[in-house]
């Protein structure tokens, strides 16, 4: 399972939305959230497959508005295939 230390919501269509990348192992992802440097939840999902994985993420948004360019926390609670629930935490760049 990984998370990507950067993302550039910029309507380019490469690296626009924040999102995680399932082991074969990961039988699903229970929680993803996004805070900032100040502990602002930023955004969150629960209950992702491993086949949304890749399309269910950030989009860089905080009510509706771009986030600034900044580090974020992402952190993200997985449910691998032999039961066990792990919890991962990683910063992750915005750059616009």
């Amino acid at each position: 399972m990984g998370i990507p230390n950067a993302f550039s919501p910029n309507g380019d269509g490469h690296n626009d939305v924040l999102t995680i990348i399932p082991g074969p192992a990961v039988r699903s992802i229970k929680n993803f959230q996004v805070y900032d440097r100040y502990g602002t939840l930023m955004w969150e999902e629960s209950d992702i497959s491993p086949a949304q994985a890749q399309i269910i993420g950030w989009d860089g948004t905080y009510s509706g508005r771009p986030a600034m360019f900044d580090v974020y926390v992402a952190l993200v609670r997985i449910e691998y295939i032999d039961g066990q629930i792990i919890q991962r935490v990683a910063d992750v760049t915005l750059i616009k």
